[in-house]
């Protein structure tokens, strides 16, 4: 038998089922409308809406899966589709107000904003933060356990910290060579 839920993984559940609900209802409302809002434009009548809304709808069933059976990655798979509707959903605004710019110099049109989009931009960040949250805590080892070798009082660093180490110093060394050339005084 599978153990219940703790109460950190269902607030991330919990997360992704309201985000994935708002994020899905966002994608069907209208993101635009023309002739003083007679003449609504629904994201989903696009490729672009259609996606964010698929988006919504499997942040959705992943929440409930969370909520009902937790498995280990799941919270990981909440935070990566959040950050990744919230940074689609946030291009598509840039997207949306550089449009609405452009339609709002025909008298004609009478373009206005519509919430649908918004209210996408708001549900993918809430799964996203939620899971953040939960960050410091996949981090740290688990009470009892040391995966990290230790010498005395000092960590030995690990291959990666050692292999970014190499990368920065590769990529910002030149700020701590002097400069050379004949306006530098070393000529």
């Amino acid at each position: 038998m599978a153990r219940p839920p703790s109460t950190r993984e269902r607030l991330v559940a919990s997360a992704a089922v309201a985000g994935g609900a708002l994020i899905t209802i966002g994608a069907f409302l209208p993101w635009l409308t023309l002739f003083a809002g007679l003449h609504p434009l629904r994201g989903v009548i696009g490729l672009n809406g259609r996606v964010l809304a698929a988006g919504g709808a499997v942040c959705l069933v992943v929440g409930i899966r969370g909520w009902r059976r937790p498995a280990p990655g799941l919270e990981r798979a909440v935070a990566a589709l959040g950050w990744a509707c919230a940074g689609f959903a946030i291009w598509l605004t840039v997207q949306l107000f550089i449009t609405y710019r452009e339609l709002r110099a025909d008298p004609m049109l009478v373009p206005r904003l519509g919430p649908g989009l918004f209210l996408a931009l708001i549900g993918s960040l809430l799964p996203a933060a939620t899971a953040m949250l939960r960050l410091r805590s996949w981090r740290a080892p688990p009470p009892g356990s040391c995966s990290i070798p230790r010498v005395g009082s000092e960590r030995l660093p690990t291959s990666l910290e050692n292999a970014c180490a190499a990368s920065l110093n590769g990529s910002f060394g030149y700020l701590r060579r002097p400069p050379r050339g004949p306006h530098s005084g070393h000529g």
